[in-house]
Parts: structure tokens; C-alpha cells; sequence
């Protein structure tokens, strides 16, 4: 557990500055296709994961709890050495180094001390950094059905096989390798607004009936409305998050900015699945609860996108530098 938890920390610190090396670093016109990358390898890392536990729960009981359970964990110590020679051969964006000249000139000017990003942000940016939450939270409850709340109740309370439902994961992760990339590049041409929302709203749809398909016990539709929800619902939403974040704050915070836009509600959220397991438990396996709550945080998500600017036009080196009065919405310039 204490693992787990220093896991936790490292993928909270360094999703924000993968995201930004993505999206600072992507060509004009292509921030959200070039954002999409890290939540492409969060697909691949949830194909390798979930793949080698469905092989290894073909195991006996027995042999899976004392000993098979450990191979998925064992084995991704392996990707440790990757991700430390990638971090140490990283460079700064160009849009930081453009802006952390600006600051040491400003400072070697008029002598004045450059406040902390995250009093900035709270600061300047508290509607984005709001707003991006909204998004979060609608998103991240979108993901926990497929990820593991499905699973708790389609294993618990049906007669679905537990490795065809961890197969199901496994194809709608492998889909959605394609489909981050996809649903980037698409809010690249119509907005990122339109791709987030057509994802939550996907959501608000399907959320009711994906309870209702795994009720009937069937194999064949248990992979379609699995695959459907992820990918309709899940993809749009995870896929346009790295680039649009980023559009929301300034060059000098957003490395803090979308950090906390992504991690604040996961850390808030992180109990929902053992939450909902519990009220599945106090309902007597009825699903109806869990359905509506998760319907409730996708809403949020779908009214803070659409209070949230379309940014895929905007320029990210000058994104919340355009206002001088910190009280006001400064931290976006007029979409």
C-alpha cells in the first residue's frame, strides 16, 4: 500500500509535465492530437495491466490469491528504467523558456519578485482551474464504471465470467489507444468544447442502460455497451484533457495550473469505487444508485465544459497574459 501510494504521487506530478511537453512542443493547429499522447500511454499501460490479469485470474483461486495476483505488480517495475531515462533526456518547452526570460528580464528591471505558481493560479486562474475541475470530476466518474465499478458488479451480482469482464477492458482500452488520438486531432478542426461535451453527454445516455445490459447476463452485449461507454463516453472526454487544460492557464503556471485541475479531484474521488461497493452492498446489489450519482458528477462535467471558452484557436504563448487586473477573468482572453 505504502507502493501504491508513492505510485499515486509520481503519476500525480507527472502527468501535468507530460501534458505539457505534448502540448508545448505540438505544431500549430495540432496541440490536441500531440496532447493526446499521454492519455494514449495510460490506454496502453491499462491493456498491458488489465491483459496480464485476465491471464493471470485463469489461475486456481488458490494459486491466484497467494501468488498470481503478484506478477501484474512484479512486472511493472520493468517500466520504471524507461520513464527515468525518458525524464532525465527531457528538455523545457520552448513557450517556458520564452517566459521564464521574461520574468528574470522583468525582475532584473523593475526588481520585483515573481510570486509562486500556485498563488498565482489561485490568484488569477481560479475559474479555469475550477472549470477544468468540473471537467475532471465528470470524466473521472465516466472512467471508474468501466474501470472497476463494473467490474465489482458485474462479477458480485450477475453471472458475467470475471475474465470475459476484465477481456471487455482490455478491448476497450486497446480501442481507445486509437480513439485519444482521435477524439485530440478531431478538437483540433471543431473544439475542444464540442469533443468534452459530446463525450459527457454520450455518458448521461448510456450510464442507466450500461447497468441494465450487464443484467442480462449475456456475454456478447456485456462487450458491446463496455466498449460502447468507453469509448463514446470515456474517450472524448480523457482525449481532449491534456490540451485543453493546458489552453486554460498561463505559460509561467500552468505546469501547476492543470495539476491541480487533474489531480485535486482524483484525490477527492478516490473512494468512490469502495463507496460505491458499499452502497451496491446497503441496496442489495441494485445498481440504480451508483447510476445516478455518476450521472450527477457527468452533468457537472457537461455544464463546466460548456461555461468553459473554446481554446483550440487560441495561442498558447500568450494564453492569460493579455490582462493586467488580477480580480477580473483575466486568465482567458476573449474566445
Amino acid at each position: 500500500m505504502v507502493c501504491r501510494l508513492v505510485q499515486g504521487l509520481g503519476v500525480g506530478g507527472e502527468w501535468g509535465g507530460a501534458s505539457l511537453v505534448a502540448v508545448e512542443f505540438a505544431p500549430d493547429g495540432k496541440r490536441g492530437a500531440y496532447g493526446a499522447f499521454p492519455q494514449v500511454g495510460n490506454a496502453v499501460g491499462l491493456v498491458m495491466s488489465t491483459g496480464i490479469f485476465a491471464w493471470v485470474s485463469t489461475l486456481p483461486e488458490q494459486q491466484l490469491m497467494s501468488w498470481g495476483w503478484r506478477i501484474p505488480f512484479l512486472l511493472s517495475a520493468v517500466l520504471i528504467a524507461a520513464g527515468m531515462v525518458i525524464r532525465l533526456k527531457l528538455t523545457e518547452t520552448p513557450a517556458f523558456r520564452a517566459a521564464r526570460e521574461a520574468v528574470e528580464a522583468k525582475q532584473a528591471v523593475e526588481g520585483v519578485k515573481e510570486r509562486m505558481p500556485l498563488t498565482e493560479v489561485l490568484r488569477r486562474f481560479r475559474k479555469p482551474l475550477l472549470l477544468a475541475m468540473g471537467m475532471r470530476v465528470g470524466e473521472v466518474f465516466a472512467g471508474y464504471i468501466i474501470l472497476t465499478i463494473g467490474l465489482t458488479y458485474a462479477t458480485t451480482y450477475t453471472k458475467l465470467p470475471k475474465t470475459d469482464v476484465l477481456l471487455a477492458g482490455t478491448v476497450a482500452a486497446i480501442l481507445a489507444v486509437f480513439g485519444y488520438y482521435i477524439a485530440g486531432a478531431v478538437s483540433d478542426r471543431i473544439g475542444r468544447r464540442t469533443v468534452f461535451m459530446f463525450g459527457a453527454g454520450a455518458g448521461l445516455v448510456l450510464i442507466f442502460p450500461f447497468f441494465a445490459v450487464l443484467d442480462l447476463n449475456s456475454v456478447p452485449l456485456m462487450f458491446l455497451v463496455y466498449v460502447g461507454m468507453y469509448i463514446v463516453s470515456v474517450t472524448p472526454m480523457y482525449g481532449v484533457e491534456p490540451a485543453f487544460f493546458s489552453e486554460l492557464f498561463g505559460t509561467k503556471v500552468r505546469y501547476t495550473g492543470i495539476s491541480l485541475a487533474a489531480q485535486l479531484p482524483s484525490v477527492l474521488i478516490g473512494l468512490w469505487p469502495a463507496a460505491s461497493t458499499g452502497l451496491l452492498v446497503a441496496t442489495d446489489g441494485r445498481p440504480w444508485p451508483v447510476a445516478a450519482i455518476t450521472g450527477g458528477f457527468i452533468l457537472i462535467g457537461l455544464i463546466c465544459a460548456w461555461k468553459a471558452p473554446e481554446t483550440n484557436r487560441l495561442e498558447i504563448a500568450t494564453v492569460g497574459e493579455t490582462s493586467k487586473d488580477p480580480r477580473s477573468e483575466q486568465a482567458l482572453p476573449n474566445s
